[in-house]
C-alpha cells in the first residue's frame, strides 16, 4: 500500500515539474473579451500615478515656500 502511494506521489511530482512553456505561450497570445477593460485599467493606473506625483510635487513646493 505504501509503495503505491509513493509511486503516485513521485508520478505527481514528475507531472508537476514538467515543462509547460508551450501551453503558456498559446494562452498568452489569445485575445480575450476583457482586453479592452484591462487596457483601460492599466491606463487609469498610469494616470493615477501621474496625479500622485503631481500632488507630491505641489506639496513639496508649498512646503519649500514656507506654506
Amino acid at each position: 500500500m505504501t509503495k503505491k502511494c509513493l509511486v503516485c506521489v513521485l508520478f505527481g511530482l514528475l507531472i508537476a515539474c514538467s515543462d509547460n512553456d508551450s501551453a503558456s505561450k498559446d494562452t498568452a497570445e489569445k485575445a480575450t473579451v476583457f482586453d479592452s477593460q484591462i487596457n483601460a485599467l492599466e491606463k487609469a493606473k498610469s494616470v493615477d500615478q501621474q496625479v500622485q506625483e503631481a500632488a507630491e510635487n505641489a506639496r513639496k513646493s508649498i512646503e519649500d515656500n514656507g506654506g
